[in-house]
C-alpha cells in the first residue's frame, strides 16, 4: 500500500500534504501489487472513509439528483440533472469498480464493497479502523457499492478559463463570441437585468494586457 501525509501523520516531511483534516491516505494494492481506484482516508478524530477516485456512489448521485430538482423548483440557478445512470459492468471491469448485478438500469444492485474487496484481492485489514469501515459502508449502501454519474444540462458550454485562454491568446473574435452566445443565455435567464456586453473590447484589451504581463513574469 502507499500512505499520502496528512496532518499530525508522523510520516515522512518529504510526503506531500492533504487537508489538515486528514491524517493519511491510504491506496491500498491487491496482492499483485496492482493500483486500484479505491483510497482509504483517515480523518482526525479516529474516522475513516472508503472511496473511489473521480467516481461517486449511484445512491449519493440519485440523491444529488432529487436535491438538484428542489432547486430548480424553488428558482436557484444550478445545471439540471437529465439522469442518473449506474456504470454499466464492462466499464467497471476496465475501471476496477464494483460490479453491478447486471445492467438492466431498473434493478440497480450490486457488490458489496466487502465483496469487491475480496474479489480484487484487497488488504483492507491494515488498522482497525480501515477494516469497520468497511462494515460501516455495507450498512450504508445496502443495495452495493455502485458507482455512476449524473448527466447534467449546460446551456453555456463557456467557462472563464475558456475566456481567459483566448484573451491571452488575443483571439478577440473568440471573445466576442463567447461573450454574444453568453449575453443571449443570460438574458433569457434575467430578462429583468437587461444585461450587454457591448462596449467591452477596451476593457477586455486591457485585461488582456494584464494576463500577458502576468503569464510573462511567471515564465
Amino acid at each position: 500500500m502507499v500512505i499520502g501525509k496528512g496532518v499530525d501523520s508522523h510520516l515522512p516531511s518529504n510526503l506531500s500534504g492533504f487537508d489538515t483534516r486528514v491524517r493519511e491516505i491510504v491506496f491500498p494494492q491487491n496482492n499483485q501489487h496492482q493500483d486500484y481506484p479505491l483510497v482509504f482516508i483517515n480523518f482526525l478524530g479516529n474516522f475513516g472513509s472508503w472511496r473511489f477516485r473521480g467516481g461517486a456512489p449511484y445512491t449519493d448521485l440519485k440523491h444529488e439528483a432529487e436535491m438538484n430538482r428542489i432547486y430548480q423548483t424553488s428558482g436557484v440557478k444550478s445545471p439540471k440533472v437529465d439522469a442518473t445512470i449506474p456504470f454499466p459492468t464492462q466499464f467497471c471491469m476496465d475501471y476496477g469498480l464494483p460490479l453491478p448485478a447486471n445492467d438492466r438500469n431498473s434493478d440497480k444492485i450490486g457488490e458489496s464493497l466487502h465483496e469487491y474487496l475480496q474479489r480484487c484481492s484487497i488488504d483492507y485489514k491494515f488498522s482497525d479502523l480501515s477494516e469497520k469501515s468497511v462494515d460501516k459502508t455495507d450498512k450504508e449502501y445496502k443495495r452495493g457499492y455502485l458507482h455512476g454519474q449524473n448527466i447534467r444540462r449546460f446551456r453555456n458550454i463557456w467557462r472563464v478559463h475558456d475566456l481567459e485562454k483566448e484573451l491571452r491568446d488575443g483571439n478577440m473574435d473568440n471573445v466576442r463570441l463567447i461573450l454574444d452566445f453568453s449575453q443571449e443565455i443570460l438574458s433569457q435567464e434575467f430578462p429583468q437585468a437587461k444585461i450587454n456586453f457591448k462596449g467591452y473590447e477596451n476593457y477586455f484589451s486591457k485585461v488582456q494586457k494584464s494576463l500577458n504581463l502576468e503569464h510573462n513574469k511567471s515564465r
